[in-house]
């Protein structure tokens, strides 16, 4: 959740928060609702880690194929998947992906467009979710559309538009979701990431001292992360000729990310940029692993209180 530095993650169909859920489970057969239904499974668990453990779970042992639909043109990291030349693939087609002894990826649709999918839809009659139709009449082009769970540090960008697809919906989502109407308000219409504006420093300030208030502000697990992430940043420039970094220095260098500043901490700060993507770190799975880790110690220091 990057609309929040207080719950900065949620839980679909939480059993502690029953009374705020946004709908009740689907009554459609095949729908699991036991969590010990998966050996693997753990309340919490993230959607990457579910995923091949699934497919193993799944495997059983025999020979697998998984279709993934994900397409080059959608990220570099994408593209990545398809042209890295150091995995191991299906009898050498560079649109598979070993997994494990019995699990292959296959991505049928790598090299297609954002068009021809809607092609494909026109041609062939494919059953569409009907909130694109919504999208578009919301002035949406198909190349902006997209159905994804909509707190995250991307897809936050288009929190304005659910209290016009589905405003009944978005009044429960409010409730439900910490930072939900933070992110729609800053997000409305522009479509900005929230933080990507002229910071103004409070009187008296420098924006290293602005950047260590921010941090006192935020809750113990959130602020060590940060911290975590500023330090190896601060390490890392300081064997690179900085050993100390400036306040602030050329804007257009610090959009390129040429150079350090503490105006740049600030803005990941302000932006609730949690995976410091502004101070050049990724989302890995590494760093969701020691996110997990960082978030269980903090919820077994609240249970021991």
């Amino acid at each position: 959740n990057a609309v929040s530095q207080y719950q900065p993650h949620w839980l679909c169909w939480d059993p502690d928060k029953k009374d705020i859920w946004v709908r009740e489970f689907s009554k459609n057969r095949g729908v699991i609702t036991d969590e010990t239904f998966f050996p693997f499974f753990y309340r919490g668990m993230e959607f990457e880690e579910f995923v091949p453990k699934f497919a193993e779970w799944f495997s059983a042992g025999e020979p697998t194929a998984c279709l993934v639909a994900i397409r080059s043109d959608e990220s570099l990291n994408r593209f990545r998947t398809i042209k890295n030349t150091k995995k191991k693939t299906f009898q050498g087609k560079m649109w598979s992906t070993k997994i494990s002894d019995t699990v292959y990826n296959f991505y049928p649709i790598y090299d297609w467009k954002t068009r021809d999918i809607w092609i494909a839809n026109g041609k062939f009659k494919f059953d569409v979710n009907h909130i694109y139709d919504l999208m578009y009449l919301a002035g949406l082009s198909i190349h902006q559309m997209r159905l994804c769970q909509p707190y995250g540090d991307d897809q936050r960008k288009g929190l304005w538009l659910f209290k016009i697809l589905e405003p009944e919906m978005w009044t429960k989502v409010v409730q439900r979701v910490e930072g939900a109407n933070f992110g729609n308000r800053y997000t409305e219409r522009q479509g900005y990431v929230i933080g990507n504006y002229k910071i103004k420093l409070p009187e008296g300030y420098t924006y290293e001292k602005y950047a260590k208030f921010l941090l006192d502000t935020m809750p113990p697990y959130v602020k060590e992360h940060y911290e975590e992430k500023i330090n190896k940043f601060l390490r890392w420039w300081a064997a690179h000729g900085y050993e100390k970094i400036p306040d602030y220095a050329d804007p257009k260098l610090e959009a390129k990310k040429k150079v350090p500043s503490w105006r740049r901490i600030c803005k990941v700060l302000l932006k609730n940029d949690y995976w410091c993507r502004g101070l050049s770190f990724s989302e890995t799975k590494k760093e969701m692993q020691k996110e997990m880790e960082l978030v269980a110690k903090y919820i077994t220091k609240e249970a021991v209180k």
